[in-house]
């Protein structure tokens, strides 16, 4: 009967995921005819240039659509009380890192952008504001699209009309596939996220705390010397909760940055060995390539080797201009694939990735870290 019912759930939730992609589906399918018969001449021809000039406003679009969404995010933040932290869209990020504003580059899979701030104080009830934030970006995503199809209407039929009603599709796919709660591959999205904040206050205690542990960073702090409190999870709390559980992921980091390989390896495996923490898929496989270094680092190159299915490369490769996963990538082809080329370009690639990143005491942590699980059979057995 669970079986059933979670086969169900399932497919429930793959429809709804698609739900926003069918809808924009459709209008972009009736606005196509739309504009054809606006554009056409006589004898139902299209001009040369028309669908370049949908391919063309399709991506600036995109660009532009998605810069208001995390404005939002930003404005909407702003609103609730919470300060400035960072701004990415694509792997262009802009920091505030110990006080001051710098450009850097960041990119995390699953995320085409991002829009982090300091949390306000938590209420007398433990919570801070978050449906606001959240929504924020989908909220601003409708409302310019909205103005798109006034303008659209009341302006008359040009190029730049084409563009208007274009952006607007974006505009309102964005905010469908943002809002309406989903779990989008990695990650869950803003409206899962408000949802579950506001119906949980552990879940919001959760999402202070990351947001807590964010601004520690921008300021210079490395997570081992961060309060343990920090990292503590109220009894009672569901473990098996998106956001809740990435205090579990947190704490794995800590230890890592700790050097206390033993706790870190036990941490990592309670949270990949089943459903009991609800990690998202983007923490687990982080997680994993965090194994295994730790594995590579007492000689369990066979183990090690072990974790790199397909589904784990798929990610590394997505996610190769990230700190941790070129030190995993690096200690594996040092000592399972012992390709010499592999290895060079791994350090070349974290030497790229150092000049730009936004935090250097992550970049320090890495490096002690690639130093020290360098050394096969010196760690201890967990």
């Amino acid at each position: 009967m669970k079986s059933n019912e979670a086969k169900r759930k399932k497919r429930g939730s793959t429809l709804l995921a698609l739900l926003p992609a069918i809808l924009i589906g459709v209008c972009a399918g009736l606005s196509g005819v739309y504009l054809s018969e606006l554009f056409s001449d006589n004898k139902g021809n299209l001009p040369q240039f028309f669908f370049l000039l949908e391919l063309a406003s399709l991506i600036l679009s995109c660009y532009l659509q998605l810069i208001v969404h995390e404005a939002g995010h930003l404005v909407f933040g702003l609103l609730s009380g919470y300060r400035f932290s960072s701004f990415r869209i694509g792997s262009l990020m802009l920091a505030r890192v110990e006080g001051r504003l710098r450009f850097a580059r960041l990119s995390i899979a699953g995320t085409a952008g991002q829009c982090m701030m300091a949390p306000p104080a938590p209420d007398e009830n433990g919570r801070i504001p978050s449906v606001l934030f959240n929504l924020g970006g989908s909220l601003m995503n409708l409302l310019l699209s909205a103005i798109l199809l006034i303008l659209f209407f009341s302006l008359p039929l040009s190029l730049f009309s084409v563009f208007l009603f274009i952006c607007a599709l974006v505009g309102l796919f964005l905010a469908l596939s943002n809002g309406i709660p989903l779990h989008m591959g990695m990650i869950d999205n803003d409206g899962r996220n408000a949802l579950s904040l506001h119906r949980d206050p552990f879940a919001n205690r959760a999402f202070y705390v990351q947001l807590k542990v964010s601004e520690q960073i921008a300021s210079g702090k490395r997570l081992k010397d961060m309060p343990d409190s920090l990292f503590e999870i109220p009894e009672g709390a569901d473990r098996k909760n998106p956001l809740i559980a990435t205090v579990d992921v947190f704490r794995c980091n800590r230890l890592m940055d700790g050097c206390r390989f033993e706790e870190a390896e036990t941490a990592i495996r309670e949270i990949l060995s089943g459903e009991s923490i609800g990690a998202l898929l983007l923490y687990r496989c982080l997680l994993t390539c965090d194994l295994i270094c730790l594995l590579i680092g007492r000689g369990a190159w066979q183990e090690a080797a072990g974790y790199l299915d397909e589904q784990q490369k798929r990610f590394m490769k997505s996610m190769r201009t990230f700190p941790s996963v070129i030190r995993a990538e690096y200690l594996i082809a040092r000592h399972i694939t012992k390709n010499k080329k592999d290895e060079s370009n791994a350090l070349s690639r974290f030497s790229r990735v150092e000049k730009s990143y936004p935090y250097p005491q992550e970049i320090a942590g890495e490096r002690e870290l690639m130093a020290l699980l360098d050394r096969a059979d010196a760690l201890p057995t967990a």
